[in-house]
């Protein structure tokens, strides 16, 4: 069953959209699966910090580089998977892309505030995808856009 595990900071946005109608029938029906992981549950201290000033310095504020890594230690057994870090600069998303993404599971990094601690990005083969040439508040609202044009492809999700 393709699982898209994702790896959040609100939780309870998911499923959302995606229990509804056919791929809420074909989530029921154990077609596909999604996994909700709460990246603040990675946090080590008593606030469950997840951001941090920018490690070269520079404005704004970064989701830190160690919570995330040790969110997908924690949560991702199958290292073959790949990591997506839904970001404006990444590559484009396209058809054939989500096609690519039917052969194996996925987990997809919903970012917020100025980003991720690049670092985190290059050490672990993360690959940036945007959905189009804007700026969200967050990555959900992109990651319903990439699950759902996934889900389309899968075998009896949508039917005929």
């Amino acid at each position: 069953m393709w699982t898209a595990r994702v790896f959040t900071l609100y939780p309870d946005v998911f499923p959302g959209p995606l229990s509804k109608g056919l791929y809420g029938k074909a989530l029921e029906k154990k077609l596909w699966n999604i996994e909700v992981i709460n990246i603040r549950d990675s946090a080590n201290d008593k606030h469950k910090t997840v951001d941090d000033t920018p490690f070269g310095g520079g404005s704004g504020m970064l989701m830190r580089a160690d919570v995330i890594a040790n969110s997908l230690d924690k949560n991702i057994s199958n290292k073959k998977e790949p990591i997506i870090y839904l970001s404006p600069k990444g590559k484009k998303f396209d058809q054939i892309y989500a096609k690519k993404m039917l052969n194996n599971n996925i987990n997809i990094i919903c970012g917020h505030f100025e980003g991720i601690d690049q670092r985190l990005l290059e050490t672990r083969n993360i690959e940036e995808i945007s959905v189009g040439d804007y700026i969200l508040s967050g990555g959900e609202s992109a990651s319903f856009v990439l699950i759902d044009s996934i889900l389309r492809l899968l075998p009896n999700v949508l039917g005929n």
